[in-house]
């Protein structure tokens, strides 16, 4: 992060340094360029001496203005000088090459405006007369001739560089010194700033990762006494319930012992589904008061959920299939609520649905939760239940309590799972089984 906010701002730096320096070198080399043309300008009028007749003679008049070029080359020092027509001809050439202005130039010089050039390593005797194939640098420049300010010619001056080529160095020393300074200081500034908020950051992220952990180990303190206190809350719950229907039951299978098969056989399968329900009850609280702790992946669930339901799905003609499309996995008590949750569904749907039926169980990964769908192809449930379904009622089905669903509801909401009715029609029953992904060990994915 450090180091990309120094690269931009040291992008930026030489951006600003190049154009700048690009800027005071057109300025410095510019200098000769305006000395020469204000000397020019103080000088004399070429005609200011002659009569009008030899002032108007373009040979007298070229002559008049060559000698004031001339003064002002010996003023100035200058190697070479070169006179240009208004058609920008070349006229005179002392020490300079032949060549004419050219339209670009001439244009430029006909708005007044003088024309610098500067060569650090020219080569001598291709600007100046000079024999030898010395390098050197020089510095050029043109400038516009007015006669009562009518352009009438231009001339070139060219002079040595050395004095341009010094202060050019000169120029870029400080410039690059100057922004290494500007750079070590903002960028030092800056750095230890983004360092000390960093450091701050860093300081934060630790006490809020302290407090989570925190957080956390309360939590799970509160869970295991909910826990410990719902246990205890369903336990008195189901023995309250379970008095009345089972000394019921029991009297009816005393009074009545030389009644019909039909009677025995509803006491005999009444008695059965509450000893089932009573004995994983007392299975999961023994489990609860013990400190043995295992997972158990979700594939392992069904695969119990197989083992646990398959005998009775084929004893009553029902084909019961189970789909594991999830990750993770549960503590083997959470294990025990689930598969009791939905035992009692599928349970449930074995007396509903008829022969040659099919019951399936599919676990899947849902929006931060593990979801369980038990769906069933019975004849739906009656819609005089629907709005009193996990409530403890009296039941629809021959032989039934009325508690299983209640039960079923209340284990769920025991390790913060959700148990709901989603679909039910002629063509058969969902419910669904939502477990919160802070019971799930591994993360869902």
């Amino acid at each position: 992060m450090v180091g990309v906010i120094l690269l931009v701002f040291a992008g930026a730096l030489l951006l600003i340094t190049q154009r700048l320096r690009k800027e005071l070198r057109l300025k410095i080399i510019q200098q000769d360029g305006i000395a020469l043309g204000a000397a020019l300008m103080v000088s004399p009028s070429v005609t200011e001496d002659l009569p009008e007749d030899l002032a108007n003679d373009p040979e007298i008049l070229f002559a008049k203005t060559a000698e004031k070029v001339l003064e002002a080359a010996k003023r100035r020092e200058v190697m070479g000088v070169r006179l240009f027509t208004e058609s920008g001809a070349l006229q005179l050439s002392i020490g300079g090459s032949k060549d004419d202005l050219t339209a670009e130039q001439l244009a430029q010089l006909q708005e007044d405006k003088p024309i610098n050039w500067f060569e650090p390593r020219a080569r001598l005797k291709d600007l100046v007369e000079h024999n030898s194939d010395v390098r050197a640098p020089v510095i050029g420049t043109i400038v516009p001739l007015e006669q009562d300010g009518k352009f009438i010619g231009a001339a070139e001056f060219i002079s040595d560089g050395r004095e341009v080529m010094e202060a050019l160095r000169k120029l870029d020393r400080d410039l690059w010194v100057y922004s290494g300074l500007i750079f070590f200081m903002v960028g030092g500034i800056t750095t230890g700033a983004i360092l000390w908020a960093f450091r701050r950051l860093e300081g934060a992220n630790k006490l809020l990762a302290e407090r989570t952990r925190s957080l956390l180990r309360a939590n799970h303190e509160l869970t295991l006494s909910a826990k410990t206190s719902a246990i205890g809350a369903i336990t008195a719950h189901l023995i309250h319930d379970l008095k009345n229907p089972l000394f019921g039951l029991q009297s009816f299978v005393s009074a009545r012992g030389s009644t019909e098969e039909e009677d025995w056989n509803i006491a005999q399968n009444t008695t059965e589904r509450m000893q089932r329900v009573i004995g994983e009850i007392v299975r999961i609280l023994q489990e609860e008061k013990t400190t043995e702790k295992y997972e158990l992946s979700i594939k392992e669930v069904l695969a119990l959920l197989q083992t646990k339901l398959r005998p009775q799905c084929s004893s009553a003609g029902i084909q019961f299939t189970t789909e594991c499309d999830a990750n993770g996995s549960v503590m083997n008590r959470d294990a025990n609520i689930i598969l009791l949750v939905i035992t009692n569904i599928v349970q449930n749907a074995i007396q509903a649905t008829p022969r040659e039926g099919e019951i399936s169980v599919k676990a899947t990964n849902g929006s931060g939760c593990l979801l369980f769908t038990m769906r069933d192809n019975g004849p739906g449930l009656p819609e005089s239940i629907r709005s009193t379904l996990f409530t403890p009622s009296r039941s629809t089905k021959k032989g039934g309590s009325g508690l299983g669903l209640a039960i079923s509801k209340q284990l769920a909401n025991h390790i913060g799972a959700d148990l709901t009715l989603k679909e039910t029609s002629r063509a058969g029953t969902i419910f669904e089984l939502r477990v919160p992904e802070r019971v799930v060990v591994a993360e869902l994915v």
